[in-house]
């Protein structure tokens, strides 16, 4: 509720003072109010049957002031077994236990209203099964090893193009991170060849041509040739004419990479 006076006025029970709590904007006050309660006039009953509010500083009138109940669920009476039981004090302890009842119960309602699209039952399946799903999706992607640095994938980037710099960053990028793996799936003729790779990484072959391929940086030179590769994919290499030599086939796999 919005208010721009400096006081509140409430009509519910309560048992002791602090049982009232002071919210302004949803934030819990501790200070700068006063609480003025109202006596019941049957205390026995409950002690209190509402009160007020005073603000020392009034609220601004865009502010939403919220006053209500917490009842700590502690012993307010403790019976001894050789004194009378006093009939005002056991109706007390009745009430004060109803009150708290009561209060439970509109928690739960107050939760069922606010979270109903959840509480439903064919929402909270729905929900339930999306969970499972991402759960699954997780799983596959495998541990948290198995995904790439910032390097490795710049060392990729650059890689595509076969630029200069590309082949140099992801072959001195590559070699650290696993054990080169020997592969000579290529030979000297002409022809076409396939490799599925054992890995991911990159394929380096270093080859050395006698008259001018396809591939127009194999002019009558030393070369190195570096492809990435992502594991059981397969990189075709197509040489049109044959080769003096080819050297050093080598799978690079990257750390961490199944």
């Amino acid at each position: 509720m919005q208010n721009p006076f400096n006081a509140e006025v409430f009509s519910f029970n309560f048992f002791n003072k602090h049982d009232i709590q002071v919210k302004i904007n949803d934030i819990l006050q501790t200070s700068g109010y006063t609480l003025t309660p109202i006596n019941n006039t049957t205390p026995s009953d409950i002690p209190y049957i509402g009160g007020t509010v005073s603000f020392n500083t009034p609220p601004k009138s865009t502010d939403v002031i919220t006053i209500y109940r917490k009842i700590e669920p502690n012993r307010i009476v403790d019976y001894q077994p050789t004194e009378k039981i006093a009939p005002e004090i056991l109706n007390q302890d009745f009430n004060f236990l109803i009150e708290v009842i009561k209060d439970c119960s509109d928690a739960i309602d107050n939760f069922d209203a606010k979270y109903a699209d959840f509480t439903n039952q064919t929402n909270l399946r729905n929900l339930i099964q999306k969970l499972n799903t991402t759960q699954n999706q997780l799983n596959a992607l495998g541990e948290i090893s198995n995904i790439a640095t910032k390097d490795e994938i710049t060392a990729l980037q650059n890689g595509t193009s076969l630029t200069t710099t590309g082949i140099s960053n992801i072959v001195s990028l590559g070699a650290p991170y696993g054990s080169a793996i020997n592969l000579n799936f290529m030979g000297t003729n002409a022809g076409e060849y396939i490799y599925n790779a054992e890995k991911t990484g990159i394929v380096s072959i270093v080859i050395k041509s006698a008259v001018p391929q396809t591939i127009t940086c194999l002019l009558n030179e030393m070369h190195t040739i570096a492809i990435p590769v992502c594991k059981n994919t397969n990189i075709i290499v197509l040489v049109a004419e044959n080769l003096d030599s080819i050297k050093n086939q080598r799978l690079f796999p990257f750390k961490g990479a199944k």
